[in-house]
């Protein structure tokens, strides 16, 4: 199943290099009519919704998966007590919501791009991902549908997947569930000097297919041992790009909204909407 978006105007590439060809998110979420800078802004945070969806999907997963640790001699925590703390957190972890705050290095830019905001997520197919600087910009999914929607253009986009899968699991490749992780990933415990007081530890994914290996190097998790939660991700693109995302004050099991996860863009807002089709 395919998402089908109308062809693209102009040059598309940069955009596709933010996409792994695999789980890729249709060309025209990327082209609204806002100017170069914002566009950039949003494609920017559009990838890093799509890791940080990896990361929380793996909250639940990891717990079988075949981890392999790293080879240190000196390695504090191992994957044998890794993953039951992991499986345990899985099983307790009913809400999430957030902050982040992204710096973004380029080599096409002097000054990293920075941006903050929040998140909202609510497993296994519900999550808010809101910008609110410098740009505003807000992405939901819920069930078969994703909103991307821009306040300051009164645009947004409505996708719809009518084969009653969720759409947030096939952007990000969770929808073959174990095995598509395993196959699509290298998983080690790999050590960093923030690591070195055992108050952390860190996650390592590698692409496997060279086809996304392209555009993808590697994501790094840091996870804190004290709530086994993500705290940090490092992304390093193919290009030698790289961003560093924070999450801050995480609350745990919170009471979301209902209207947090709605996919209804406001009254008075021009929306355009794409059908999910078969095909390639």
């Amino acid at each position: 199943m395919a998402l089908h978006c109308p062809a693209p105007h102009g040059n598309t590439s940069e955009s596709a290099a933010f996409r792994p060809s695999k789980h890729r998110v249709p060309a025209c979420l990327a082209g609204d009519g806002a100017s170069p800078g914002e566009r950039y802004v949003r494609q920017t945070s559009r990838w890093l919704f799509l890791l940080i969806c990896i990361l929380l999907s793996l909250t639940g997963v990891l717990c079988v998966l075949g981890i392999k640790a790293a080879h240190s001699e000196d390695s504090y925590l191992t994957v044998p007590l890794l993953l039951p703390r992991i499986e345990a957190k899985a099983k307790t972890l009913k809400t999430l919501r957030g902050q982040f705050k992204q710096h973004k290095f380029t080599r096409l830019l002097a000054s990293p791009i920075e941006s903050q905001g929040f998140f909202y997520w609510q497993p296994p197919d519900r999550f808010r991902w809101e910008v609110t600087h410098p740009a505003p910009f807000t992405l939901v999914t819920r069930g078969d549908a994703v909103l991307v929607y821009t306040p300051d253009l009164k645009r947004a986009t409505l996708y719809r997947h009518h084969s009653g899968d969720g759409l947030l699991g096939r952007i990000i490749g969770s929808d073959g569930g174990i095995e598509e992780f395993r196959n699509t990933y290298y998983m080690q415990i790999t050590p960093t000097p923030e690591t070195e007081d055992h108050h952390w530890v860190q996650l390592q994914l590698e692409p496997r297919s060279y086809r996304q290996a392209r555009y993808l190097k590697r994501v790094e998790v840091l996870i804190d041992q004290v709530n086994w939660l993500p705290q940090k991700v490092t992304i390093t693109e193919a290009n030698g790009d790289w961003s560093e995302m924070r999450l801050l004050d995480l609350t745990e099991n919170a009471d979301l909204a209902d209207e947090l996860f709605n996919v209804q863009p406001p009254a008075g807002v021009q929306t355009r909407q794409v059908q999910g089709h078969s095909g390639p």
